[in-house]
């Protein structure tokens, strides 16, 4: 993964992240996710299965006020992103 492709990945995750927003805040905090984004990105990058991510965010979810449950299908969706994005590239 090259830089170009890692910022894009970094903007791309930032906007699903900025979406989900379980606190509340995208609209007023521009990076309050980017230390989650960093994580997943690691994560996804080393090939973490669909149940490690949701495992991941399901345990970080109580620190951002989202449901566990929501966190859950969440990390669903954004590890069946990555993979989409992965096999257009």
């Amino acid at each position: 993964m090259d830089q170009d492709d890692l910022a894009d990945l970094t903007t791309e995750l930032g906007h699903l992240l900025d979406a989900w927003d379980p606190i509340g805040v995208a609209d007023l905090v521009a990076d309050e996710y980017l230390a989650l984004t960093g994580l997943l990105l690691e994560r996804l990058g080393r090939g973490d299965d669909r149940a490690s991510i949701c495992q991941l965010l399901y345990e970080v979810a109580p620190q951002y006020g989202a449901d566990p449950e929501d966190a859950d299908r969440f990390g669903a969706r954004i590890h069946a992103w990555f993979v989409a994005r992965q096999a257009r590239s």
